[in-house]
């Protein structure tokens, strides 16, 4: 089941508070640049990191794929941490 931006489970509240907190910024007059992190590794931990963040991604494409004060860009690979 997907929630109301579109996101899969279990990632639909994270999904949703990155949704809220642009649409504030855009409310403000502000641009935003929403940044993926660098991926955590571990056991169950670096899979699981990528999937959220592919959720983000493809939420904010949705969402907000059309409007020009919205960027995002995956840092996921830069840094191995």
């Amino acid at each position: 089941m997907v929630d109301s931006t579109g996101g899969k489970p279990p990632w639909g509240q994270y999904c949703l508070a990155i949704a809220d907190a642009v649409r504030t910024a855009i409310a403000g007059n502000h641009q935003v640049l929403f940044v993926s992190q660098p991926y955590l590794f571990g056991e169950n931990v670096h899979a699981r990191h990528i999937e959220q963040q592919r959720e983000a991604a493809a939420m904010l494409a949705r969402t907000f794929g059309g409007d020009p004060r919205v960027r995002y860009v995956n840092l996921g690979d830069a840094v191995d941490l």
